[in-house]
């Protein structure tokens, strides 16, 4: 089944986010765990970050 992009960025943020809620931490402590910045935490939950497909397919 072939994802396009966009829908894989959905599910990705989603994902993220419910886990980061059900984990009761902020964005600022995943994104310290997670070893990224917060930004960038910030930009994968609202769907809004670039990131190139062969690189995306690797983070799922």
């Amino acid at each position: 089944m072939l994802v396009n992009e966009d829908s894989l960025k959905e599910v990705l943020s989603v994902n993220i986010k419910s886990a980061r809620v059900k984990s009761n931490l902020t964005q600022d402590e995943l994104s310290e765990k997670a070893d990224i910045s917060n930004s960038f935490l910030k930009d994968i939950e609202s769907r809004s970050f670039k990131c190139k497909s062969n690189k995306l397919y690797q983070l799922v």
